[in-house]
């Protein structure tokens, strides 16, 4: 934290009492803290003023860093701008600066700070590596599942259930607590890495020269870091289904990571009937909406429809009776579920009943 003050001359030096307050309150967020300014206070004096503030600064166990005059004119020299912190180790410089446009030279300082490391992140697994199918099926049949009868209440018999089958489970895939590490990506071969340099290199040399070769060198090799990376990218994951072709799983993940991710800005509500009525606005809109996109793509592109492809009739709202909805039965709903088969997805199905 980087606090600036200000004392003009005529404010009495018990100015510093309320100043200690805001300190207090701001070390209360345990962050390092600068103070710097022109306290109107000459620290190489033996006054009122250097006195009330020297006995600040080591009460509140800060270091004062300006070691050099602040202030020189011709017969004298004051240290009236000051530096203080309350972790001396974090300065790595601190020194004063002629100024000829002023009798108050400048002061500055130069901290030693490094990047927060970001907090790493974990997930919780079951371990397959010591994981034996036989081992685990006998274990199994081994457990004292019969337990179960000896209660009556259902919810009591499932946690019993869980807790045997848990045990054994535990036995042969442990669960383990592990660190996500985030590994660059696998297809970024030692010469797009190279390349990846050449195209900084001339960027830093465009930016320092503004010469139009430069930059065109950099927008060079920048498509070209694009277009390797581009059918790195392709190659990689062509090996990657070719390799996993018999375990879908396993090309379906590959498949979802080259997936943009889905955005989340959607429609969320609790309410059925406000819902219902977003489903209802949506269904009875979408052919107007799409009729006039189509009209609207049509003018755009100076297309005439000619109607006579469709028996020389253009269709009116009289040939379009509206679509209803009928209320059903549980009886009608269970016997169409009942003649799925259970052998196909659903998708397979409503092709094959025109749902």
């Amino acid at each position: 934290m980087v606090c600036n003050v200000y004392r003009p001359p005529s404010t009495p030096i018990n100015c510093l009492e309320s100043l200690a307050k805001y300190f207090v309150d701001s070390s209360l967020l345990n962050l390092d803290t600068i103070l710097l300014g022109d306290l109107n206070c000459n620290l190489m004096g033996d006054n009122l003023e250097s006195i009330s503030l020297n006995d600040f600064i080591s009460n509140f166990n800060l270091s004062q860093m300006v070691g050099k005059p602040t202030t020189v004119i011709e017969t004298t020299k004051s240290l009236i701008e000051v530096i203080m912190t309350s972790n001396k180790f974090i300065v790595c410089l601190c020194d004063v600066l002629t100024c000829s446009i002023s009798d108050h030279n400048l002061v500055y300082l130069a901290l030693s700070l490094k990047t927060p490391r970001r907090k790493p992140s974990y997930v919780t697994i079951r371990s397959y590596k010591n994981y034996n199918g036989k081992k685990f099926c006998n274990d199994l049949a081994l457990a004292p599942f019969h337990m179960v009868s000896f209660f009556d209440d259902l919810n009591d018999q499932v946690d019993i259930f869980n807790i045997l089958f848990t045990d054994v489970l535990n036995q042969h895939a442990p669960i383990k607590r592990i660190k996500i590490k985030y590994r660059p990506n696998p297809f970024v071969s030692p010469e797009i890495r190279q390349l990846i340099k050449t195209r900084d290199t001339w960027h830093k040399s465009a930016i320092k020269s503004n010469d139009q070769l430069h930059w065109n060198a950099y927008r060079f090799f920048g498509n070209g870091v694009k277009c390797e990376l581009r059918l790195a990218e392709k190659v990689h994951v062509r090996t990657e289904i070719h390799n996993s072709r018999r375990n879908s799983n396993s090309i379906w993940k590959i498949i979802n990571r080259c997936l943009p991710n889905k955005s989340q800005n959607g429609f969320n509500t609790c309410n059925p009937e406000i819902l219902a009525s977003r489903f209802n606005e949506y269904f009875t809109s979408v052919g107007s909406t799409t009729a006039q996109k189509a009209h609207d793509l049509s003018f755009a592109h100076n297309l005439n429809f000619d109607f006579s492809i469709m028996g020389g009739k253009e269709l009116t709202n009289n040939l379009c009776p509206a679509f209803q909805l009928r209320e059903v039965s549980q009886q009608e709903v269970e016997r169409v579920i009942k003649h799925f088969p259970s052998n196909k997805a659903l998708n397979m199905i409503r092709s094959q009943r025109g749902f």
